[in-house]
């Protein structure tokens, strides 16, 4: 091969490559919209997916005591403008996870003794959030249920718990 075909064969390389330098620098901006677009569609997938979830897990654990519409039955309304104003998604995760000492809430986690994961909480919360919108004026939302909470046991009858003092040792 001459230096003058070699010239022209290495100017078609160089416009060659150039061209496919040009393709994929245009092409870049072009894919990460598209992906954009499509994480974002795999979000909304899988929000949906963990409310569908939470749903499940709110009408196996929850609905008892807050009602199937977390109305309240003998525990606070969850569906209320207070309660769903006042408390964050997170909040409600927490709430759940560790339950409320004092009062009749258990720790739901299964960290803490419970029978729930923490996905499963995920979910529950994330569904108790989705009647933010629309959901009813309820002021007395926390003493909705009867005006008065359910009593708690007798120290005696829980377990370590005696109703007379432990005898002193000598």
């Amino acid at each position: 091969m001459d230096d003058a075909t070699l010239d022209v064969s290495l100017k078609r390389w160089k416009v060659a490559g150039v061209v496919v330098f040009l393709l994929l620098a245009l092409a870049l901006p072009l894919s990460q919209a598209v992906e954009a677009a499509n994480r974002s569609a795999r979000a909304s997938s899988q929000r949906a997916d963990l409310i569908a979830l939470g749903r499940k897990v709110y009408s196996a654990n929850c609905a008892k005591c807050h009602g199937d519409q977390g109305q309240g039955v003998d525990s606070p309304a969850l569906n209320s403008r207070q309660f769903q104003e006042a408390a964050t998604e997170d909040q409600i995760y927490h709430l759940a996870t560790v339950g409320i000492p004092g009062a009749v809430m258990p720790a739901w986690s299964n960290a803490f003794g419970g029978p729930l994961t923490d996905e499963q909480i995920r979910a529950a919360a994330a569904f108790i959030k989705t009647w933010s919108e629309g959901a009813p004026d309820v002021p007395d939302w926390r003493t909705h249920f009867l005006g008065t909470p359910p009593p708690m046991p007798p120290m005696s009858s829980m377990p370590g718990m005696s109703g007379s003092p432990s005898p002193s040792p000598t």
